[in-house]
């Protein structure tokens, strides 16, 4: 797996557990977010590239920092860089 296959696999799983501690279904992440529910299962469920302005409206649908959905260590590891 490379490296950014591990990432959006980490984002991935991120989302899906904040989706859950709110009790939100995709539907209701899909109706938030003001992305259609195929591109939403695309991203969380077939592994599809999510694109920076799909990041930036779930984060806003999930109340939630882009940060806590990437991962803050995700954000330090590339200033280092």
């Amino acid at each position: 797996m490379s490296n950014e296959e591990a990432w959006l696999s980490n984002v991935t799983q991120r989302v899906l557990v904040l989706t859950v501690r709110r009790r939100l279904s995709l539907v209701d992440l899909s109706s938030l977010s003001g992305i259609p529910y195929p591109t939403i299962y695309g991203y969380l469920r077939q592994g599809r590239r999510l694109p920076a302005y799909a990041l930036f409206k779930i984060s806003c649908a999930l109340g939630v920092s882009i940060s806590e959905v990437v991962g803050h260590s995700c954000i330090e590891d590339s200033c280092k860089h």
